[in-house]
C-alpha cells in the first residue's frame, strides 16, 4: 500500500491511529492506518491525510499477526 503514498519517508513505520472518539469503550471512533508522508499537497482520491501535532502520546504495540486477535486483545489490556 506505500506505493500509493505519494512522498511517504522511506523506512517510515506504519501507523495506526484512533481518534474522534464518542464514548469509550464501546463508543464509534475513527481509525486511520498510513505512513509518515514528506508533503501531503497531492493526496490521490480515496485516500485522506491528518496531522498529529507534536507531543507526548501513549504508544501500544501488539505481537505480530492477525490485527482481528491481536488489536482487541490490546485494547482489552488498555480498557
Amino acid at each position: 500500500m506505500s506505493f500509493k503514498i505519494p512522498y511517504s519517508v522511506p523506512n517510515s513505520p506504519t501507523l495506526g491511529v484512533y481518534t474522534d472518539y464518542e464514548n469509550g469503550v464501546n463508543g464509534l471512533y475513527t481509525m486511520l492506518i498510513g505512513l509518515k508522508a514528506a508533503d501531503i499537497t497531492d493526496v490521490p482520491v480515496g485516500l485522506s491525510t491528518t496531522t498529529i501535532p507534536a507531543g507526548k502520546y501513549a504508544v501500544f504495540t501488539t505481537e505480530k499477526g492477525p490485527v482481528y486477535q491481536n488489536v482487541p486483545a490490546c485494547w482489552a489490556a488498555i480498557w
